[in-house]
């Protein structure tokens, strides 16, 4: 059983639930190198690495321009919350637009600084 919400996203009122890969903290670890423990194995079964400290949940938030991990994810057409699996299109010169392909989510990257 999912903990769901509804969020208004634009204006699009969409379906929200806790977050598979943060499991609502907004939060993931990362090992030694700095990356995720969370990208082959889900919350709450991460490898036995040496964790050295966090990061925002790219999942729910923490891939935008200065996002912040939220804890709740979109959910897909079937109703579970989504782990993104995000494609890039380049929408300008320094412009791109992430598109999830399970359950449409969308952010833009403006790199043009």
């Amino acid at each position: 059983m999912s903990l769901a919400k509804s969020l208004v996203w634009g204006t699009v009122l969409v379906s929200s639930s806790r977050c598979p890969v943060c499991n609502g903290t907004g939060r993931v670890p990362v090992d030694s190198t700095g990356r995720p423990l969370h990208q082959t194995t889900p919350y709450p079964r991460w490898p036995q690495y040496a964790v050295i400290g966090e990061m925002e949940c790219r999942n729910c938030g923490g891939q935008t321009m200065g996002g912040v991990g939220s804890g709740l994810a979109r959910n897909r057409p079937d109703g579970e919350p989504c782990v993104h699996q995000y494609t890039a299109t380049n929408a300008g010169r320094c412009y791109t637009r992430h598109e999830c392909k399970l359950c449409g989510d969308t952010y833009h990257i403006d790199s043009s600084d």
